[in-house]
């Protein structure tokens, strides 16, 4: 069984996503430590990235990233996924990071790295946290992808987690640097007001997640940067 099987849903509406794919898809082969499953769920009418992909996912109309998400956790065979975009730069050892937690603490249910958007120095800590660009768990959970269907979905995956007695961990000795403009973003579904479209989500994962006591619940919720 391969340990890490990484997810990586596609949809290039524009030259500029296709040079976010092709360039993410180099720099995950380039920095990994281990070889790892790469799974790309690409919705395309003509797909182009079969031969890039350890497991290709052709989904010839668009839906929702969880759905396209949850494709590519159907496929998948490893024993850890990733969760990953097209507009992330991760640094050398990205897999070995996500993984080092798993060995340390008993109660590690999903982990991260840093994002270089946290101001913090240089330390080698591993540390209950969140806030990171790129999410790693083990394979058997999947999005809800009626409920959360392009936002929220991983909010509320980590929520779950933490319900069953699990915590996250993010790793500090790697950064991942988030480009931003790539692929099937809810802001791309959103329409005109995103605002209300941000907070409808957000009070599906209210309603669901505010009766469980768990200070994680207000740090998701109001959208703390631990």
């Amino acid at each position: 069984m391969t340990h890490l099987s990484v997810i990586l849903p596609v949809l290039e509406l524009t030259e500029y996503h296709a040079r976010l794919t092709d360039n993410a898809i180099g720099n995950l082969r380039e920095t990994a430590a281990n070889p790892f499953e790469l799974v790309i769920v690409e919705t395309a009418e003509s797909p182009r990235l079969a031969t890039a992909a350890d497991i290709h996912v052709h989904r010839a109309e668009r839906s929702c990233y969880s759905l396209d998400f949850n494709a590519g956790l159907s496929a998948a065979s490893g024993r850890f996924v990733v969760q990953t975009g097209n507009d992330l730069v991760l640094g050398a050892g990205w897999d070995d990071a996500l993984l080092a937690p798993w060995s340390t603490r008993p109660d590690c249910g999903a982990t991260t790295v840093l994002s270089t958007a946290h101001s913090a120095e240089h330390r080698t800590d591993i540390e209950e946290g969140f806030h990171g660009p790129i999410m790693a768990f083990p394979r058997g959970w999947t999005l809800d992808a009626e409920t959360f269907p392009n936002i929220f979905s991983d909010t509320d995956l980590v929520m779950r987690i933490y319900r069953e007695g699990k915590r996250m961990y993010r790793t500090w000795s790697v950064r991942a640097h988030h480009i931003g403009g790539g692929e099937q973003t809810w802001r791309d579904v959103a329409g005109p007001d995103k605002g209300a479209f941000f907070m409808a989500a957000r009070e599906r994962f209210r309603e669901r997640h505010q009766d469980c006591g768990l200070l994680m619940f207000r740090a998701l919720y109001e959208g703390w940067r631990v």
